[in-house]
């Protein structure tokens, strides 16, 4: 069908009268597999999978507020999942902002907890006051 189009070719199934006018399932997932077909469930199957993967490098880290952070990112992703079998939430802006940003939060870098980790804090506060030395 295409992105779009679910509440043109959805009449034609529906029964009834027609008064009222579908414009999206009701259902994220199915929202996306009707629009976007085969390749856009692959295509978030792979999404999916892949921060699953990140998300369990994270909980596995040394750093207790990663882990903190990053156990609440994947709570609220979840919520906003379930939801989703429900209603068509991710298509609100608002709901979307907020669910990349627990994306963002629950995948994010192992590089600067290693960096944080091998005693560059100090090196990066002498560059900072060298910089903040020569601004003055």
């Amino acid at each position: 069908m295409g992105f779009g189009a679910y509440s043109l070719a959805i009449p034609q199934y529906r029964p009834g009268p027609g008064f009222t006018r579908l414009e999206q399932a009701h259902n994220d997932y199915l929202d996306l597999a009707a629009n976007g077909g085969v390749v856009a469930v692959a295509l978030a199957a792979w999404f999916i999978a892949t921060i699953i993967w990140r998300a369990r490098t994270a909980l596995r880290s040394a750093d207790i507020y990663r882990r903190a952070a990053c156990l609440g990112a994947v709570a609220g992703i979840l919520s906003i999942g379930v939801h989703s079998f429900v209603d068509f939430g991710l298509q609100v802006p608002g709901i979307a902002l907020v669910f990349g940003a627990l994306v963002v939060i629950a995948v994010a870098d192992s590089r600067v907890e290693s960096a944080m980790s091998e005693g560059n804090v100090k090196k990066l506060w002498h560059r900072r006051s060298a910089v903040k030395t020569l601004r003055d």
